[in-house]
């Protein structure tokens, strides 16, 4: 059980991280 929470959590932040790369290359400052 905590090998999946943790599997979810790792996945959420990838997630969180593709999320804000590509808010950067449609939003270029």
């Amino acid at each position: 059980m905590w090998l999946e929470t943790r599997k979810g959590k790792t996945w959420f932040i990838a997630l969180r991280n593709l999320n804000l790369i590509t808010s950067k290359n449609r939003h270029p400052i």
